[in-house]
């Protein structure tokens, strides 16, 4: 069978098949880079802060190539022409682009098409991407956090997503990779369990490899201060993973140049036994308080209800959605809860 028929069919499937799961361990059926309603977590009007780029020379450059090896992939070092991209806010990366796929010429039209692409990214990825990989291949982006790399492969896929405007998203995706995945560890562990779902089917099957990168895609549209997903996905992804997105917005990432909301949620100790039943149905039942008022967040650290504490201590919550709270009382009393 002719093996590019083959990829553009598989490619063709992934992309048309969009569908809400049914399975109660997930939310959507594929990874997040294919559901529509994540194409605009970042947008071409968002601002880039690209300063420059600017040819540096001819070398070897280390990088993965998952085509190779009969498709198994493998480490290469291919001769490569070396660019350096500088930011405005004083960071900067090597783009390294394989000599035996470009020419020169085709290799500065190369750093043009992503160069703003790149520079659309939060803070705290472009930070952490050290090393950019342009290559020729019919393949997935990927990304390594080991030598904060992400690997570029242009083909019909990377033609289709950036026709389909999603090609901040696999950058973004990629870039978690590169840049966040030593997060995997036991703080991240605990918050994914406290969870009720994974964000996707690809994140269930491969928890301990894509979890974080198909969270963070999530997250990053929730912080923006102009919510980016659809009142039907903020609903699902905010009840599904509320725990999650409370851990990642208690790390403060600088997310610059994308305007995040204010966080209220910052981090404390909580205290414990002072709210009953937890998690809550109907209605707070405060307890072994001397308080007067409260505020309380969502996991966003959205103010979602504030009062005076009345004298039955009892504070109505049946209108509110199932998801993780906070409680901040004028005692300096924080409690943390779950509403079913």
């Amino acid at each position: 069978m002719n093996t590019k028929f083959l990829f553009t069919a598989v490619l063709m499937l992934c992309l048309n098949n969009q569908s809400y799961s049914q399975n109660s361990n997930y939310i959507y059926e594929n990874g997040t880079l294919w559901h529509t309603g994540f194409y605009n977590i970042l947008k071409s009007s968002d601002e880039s802060v690209l300063d420059n780029t600017s040819y540096k020379s001819e070398e070897i450059a280390l990088m993965w190539d998952r085509l190779a090896n009969n498709g198994n992939g493998a480490w290469v070092e291919p001769l490569s022409w070396i660019y350096t991209i500088n930011y405005k806010d004083n960071i900067s990366a090597e783009m390294r682009i394989r000599q035996s796929d470009y020419t020169k010429t085709e290799a500065d039209q190369a750093v043009e098409r992503y160069k703003d692409y790149l520079g659309r990214l939060p803070y705290v990825l472009r930070n952490g991407i050290k090393l950019i990989n342009i290559m020729k291949g019919n393949a997935n982006f990927g990304g390594n956090n080991w030598n904060n790399s992400i690997d570029i492969y242009e083909g019909d896929l990377s033609e289709r997503i950036i026709k389909d405007g999603n090609i901040e998203e696999m950058l973004l995706h990629e870039g978690a990779h590169s840049a966040l995945d030593y997060l995997y560890n036991e703080d991240w562990i605990t918050e994914r369990n406290k969870d009720t779902k994974f964000v996707s089917k690809y994140a269930f099957d491969n928890p301990n490899r894509e979890d974080i990168s198909e969270t963070f895609a999530v997250w990053l549209a929730l912080r923006n201060v102009d919510n980016r997903l659809s009142t039907e996905d903020y609903n699902k992804v905010t009840q599904g993973l509320s725990y999650r997105i409370a851990y990642l917005n208690s790390l403060n990432f600088d997310i610059n140049p994308i305007v995040g909301n204010t966080l209220s949620t910052e981090s404390f100790k909580y205290e414990e036994n002072l709210l009953f039943p937890n998690p809550v149905k109907n209605q707070i039942n405060l307890i072994n308080i001397d308080a007067k008022a409260y505020v309380i967040y969502n996991f966003l650290g959205v103010k979602v209800l504030e009062g005076v504490i009345k004298n039955n201590r009892v504070i109505p919550f049946d209108s509110f959605n199932t998801g993780l709270y906070f409680i901040k009382l004028d005692n300096n009393k924080k409690i943390k809860f779950i509403k079913e």
